[in-house]
């Protein structure tokens, strides 16, 4: 909240800051003089958007510095190919004052350093909430470049050549505002994906191709500077991509230690923790559009008895071809979870009818028997679901669900008094 607070500040401000030009131009007929009132709104918005990325609370000390300096690498970047290509009225401070220049010059960085922070964020962005970040960070981008232009086209810079970077601005704003809502809407309770993780990692990098690119095409003509040109850019290349291979294996190894964290060691299903995430997500989205949801309990009948006949490795397998059967017999938007010993979790993300034919098809995945280390095993599950009305939390449906299969294994042992594991030797 704190974060998207800095950022409606910063918009409020660029707003602002175009409602005065449009009273010097409506009002008065004329430009708003250079340096006016109105830069103050306009640069107020890149200072919001760096302020809102240092109050990410999900960043450690090391993290933050570590972005810093990918700032600072790539704004003095981005800065280098600006220098490069601006227009050289822009940065002769001859005809100007002390002040004009500073504003002049603070236009270009500020941009810089939007589109800086926008690709970090789009970098650093969690899987769940890239499309968020992908559109909020889109967007302020957007305005950044349709700031350059602006700069570029009109020097120094005058709302009357405005028409091009206008299109812009709105684009950025609908951007922004697309990005706001799609906030709101909480993030997805499907299994995030990490593919491309790898590939955002390496966007801070891309900048410094591109300034080598360009400062090499710059200083190529200088008499006998070719021989440490092409040292230079040797040396910096071989920097880069060592640079980038430490980057891409810290990227893996997070995330293969982030993925282990939630992942059964002997089944490779979900663990506690990913259903309890999952069933805290589909708990929100219920109270908040009334997604419905419904949580199955199951547990294995008579599995001590298969660990006492027949030994824990045996045990151990039945564990794992139940896991593997219960994944084959449920949809991909639902969650299946091993919670510890022989009971699982299945996180539901469907209404009442999808919740029975569930229930359905993990009975019968049993229908089977397994055939295990020699032995063919008949085992049967116990089944207790709940489904969520709008006002449960999540401790209340699980313990509905878990109630209900108490009560299933109750009824099971009242009708079979005696009931044991059928093996039979091949």
């Amino acid at each position: 909240a704190v974060q998207w607070g800095a950022i409606a500040a910063g918009l409020t401000g660029w707003l602002a800051g175009n409602l005065v030009c449009l009273y010097y131009l409506i009002g008065r007929g004329a430009n708003p003089p250079f340096p006016s009132i109105a830069d103050i709104g306009f640069l107020a918005l890149p200072v919001c958007v760096v302020v809102s990325a240092l109050l990410d609370r999900r960043a450690h000390t090391s993290m933050t510095l570590l972005r810093v300096l990918d700032a600072v690498t790539v704004a003095a970047a981005l800065f280098l190919v600006f220098w490069a290509v601006a227009p050289p009225g822009l940065l002769n401070a001859n005809d100007r004052g002390t002040l004009s220049t500073a504003v002049a010059l603070a236009y270009p960085i500020a941009d810089v350093v939007l589109l800086t922070m926008m690709i970090l964020a789009l970098a650093s962005a969690p899987p769940d909430q890239r499309g968020t970040f992908a559109l909020v960070g889109g967007g302020i981008a957007t305005m950044a470049l349709a700031d350059i232009v602006w700069i570029c086209v009109s020097t120094p810079p005058t709302m009357s050549n405005s028409t091009a970077p206008s299109i812009g601005w709105s684009a950025g704003l609908l951007m922004v505002s697309a990005g706001a809502m799609l906030a709101t809407r909480g993030p997805t309770t499907r299994p995030p994906r990490h593919r491309t993780s790898i590939l955002l990692a390496c966007l801070p990098y891309l900048p410094l191709v591109l300034a080598a690119v360009v400062g090499l095409a710059a200083l190529w003509p200088t008499p006998g500077a070719r021989p440490i040109l092409c040292a230079g850019a040797l040396l910096m290349l071989c920097a880069l991509a060592r640079q980038l291979t430490v980057r891409v294996d810290h990227e893996r190894l997070l995330r293969m230690l982030a993925e282990q964290a939630r992942r059964d060691p002997l089944t490779g299903i979900g663990n506690r923790a990913l259903f309890t995430d999952r069933l805290n997500r589909a708990m929100r989205a219920n109270r908040r559009d009334g997604r419905p949801v419904s949580v199955l309990l199951l547990d294995l009948n008579d599995f001590k008895l298969v660990n006492d006949t027949f030994g824990h490795p045996t045990g151990d397998l039945l564990l794992v071809a139940v896991a593997k059967r219960l994944v084959a017999s449920v949809d991909f938007r639902h969650t299946v979870a091993r919670l510890g010993g022989d009971e699982f979790a299945i996180v539901i993300d469907a209404d009442t009818s999808a919740a029975d034919a569930v229930a359905r098809a993990v009975t019968a995945a049993f229908a089977e028997p397994f055939h295990l280390d020699g032995h063919e095993l008949r085992i049967s599950p116990s089944l207790g679901s709940a489904a969520a009305d709008g006002v449960l939390s999540a401790g209340e449906i699980l313990r509905q669900a878990d109630d209900a299969l108490y009560a299933a294994k109750r009824a099971q042992s009242a009708a079979r008094p005696t009931d044991q594991a059928r093996t039979a030797e091949p």
